[in-house]
């Protein structure tokens, strides 16, 4: 079948479109935002968790707990400090209490504690201890640390979990990049159909004419 000169310029306007949406699409496939998940013991000990990043940009490390305790027992037990009013954990002391080491090519980056952490991450099934932070690259090798000072058994039941994740704020990125390709993608696809659509009228109007002469 023939494809009229309009067709073509609707078609072609309509693949400009879609194009970012698919590149997008491959791209997100093949990002790991979560470089490291997976579930620790927290009994006394250290732990060493290599791990590549395939993202540039801010991290977080944390561990995290499943709300199979109470809220605010869960807060105490992780050790957070943000968000928990003054003297709810007087009887409840810390179960996670650990140091921490980032190296990078047998450099240190970054180190800290538990203890030194205030900030907590927070989901409808889930409380963590975000206890560090980090910036990465894309393709970097990194080690991560974890000396376990004190036995956290008590956190066991919510099946405490080691992440390390980019930090919520490229997420918000994403969903603004998410919004600007989509509205490209409309964009293209109506002013791509609507000249494709007039091609299509044009030809069965001169059709109808050619046929009537």
């Amino acid at each position: 079948m023939k494809l009229w000169r309009g067709s073509k310029i609707g078609l072609a306007i309509i693949s400009v479109g879609l194009f970012p949406l698919l590149v997008l699409g491959i791209w997100r496939a093949t990002l790991n935002t979560v470089p490291v998940s997976k579930p620790v013991s927290l009994t006394v000990g250290k732990l060493r968790q290599p791990f590549t990043v395939n993202f540039s940009g801010s991290y977080t490390i944390r561990i995290e707990a499943e709300r199979k305790l109470p809220h605010e027992t869960l807060q105490c037990f992780l050790g957070i400090r943000d968000y928990v009013p003054e003297g709810q954990c007087k009887n409840i002391a810390p179960a996670l209490n650990i140091t921490w080491t980032l190296t990078q090519d047998g450099q240190t980056i970054k180190t800290g504690s538990s203890a030194t952490a205030v900030g907590g991450a927070y989901t409808n099934n889930t409380v963590a201890n975000q206890f560090g932070w980090f910036d990465g690259k894309r393709g970097d090798n990194y080690v991560l640390e974890i000396d376990i000072l004190k036995d956290g058994s008590a956190l066991s039941i919510a099946n405490p979990k080691l992440k390390v994740g980019v930090d919520e704020s490229v997420y918000e990125g994403f969903m603004f990049m998410d919004m600007l390709v989509f509205a490209w993608a409309i964009l293209g696809c109506l002013v791509g159909g609507l000249v494709l659509m007039g091609s299509v009228l044009s030809a069965r109007r001169k059709q109808d004419s050619l046929s009537k002469s």
